[in-house]
């Protein structure tokens, strides 16, 4: 919280001044903390970013993962990469966990479904195998080594 932050930056701004020999009644000049120090006093930001592209292209969307910490924010890439009669099929990549691979056979059949339900005729997933890439799948996110 920020006042556990501030308090981090007054006690090592205080240590600072005493390792400079700097003693009671000595006059100090004034302080200035900078956005760019603040790093050196109060350690990495806990949590950044992972946003890649400031619009992500087609096929390519952000999801959320649930962690011990809370969660997490990740991408799912999905292109077709086969295309043919009886070549309907899902494929999924990235060191998925089970609980994951199901999520997207589930989404994949919904999928189906609907498209079944809205358009008949339509014959995309019976002629189309769908790759599904997960590239931070398996990669712990939280934690002290995160």
């Amino acid at each position: 919280n920020l006042k556990n932050h501030i308090e981090k930056v007054y006690r090592k701004l205080a240590l600072e001044l005493v390792r400079q020999n700097v003693h009671k009644g000595s006059e100090v000049e004034k302080i200035v903390v900078e956005e760019e120090d603040l790093s050196k006093y109060v350690g990495p930001p806990a949590f950044t970013t992972e946003r890649i592209w400031e619009q992500t292209p087609i096929g390519v969307i952000m999801g959320l993962a649930w962690t011990s910490m809370g969660g997490s924010t990740l991408y799912v890439e999905a292109s077709v990469v086969e295309k043919g009669e009886g070549k309907g099929s899902i494929t999924t990549t990235g060191s998925l966990g089970d609980v994951m691979k199901e999520s997207a056979l589930i989404a994949y059949a919904c999928a189906k479904d609907c498209l079944l339900q809205m358009d008949p005729e339509n014959d995309f997933f019976q002629t189309n195998r769908i790759h599904i890439h997960v590239p931070a799948g398996a990669t712990p996110k939280d934690g002290p080594s995160a």
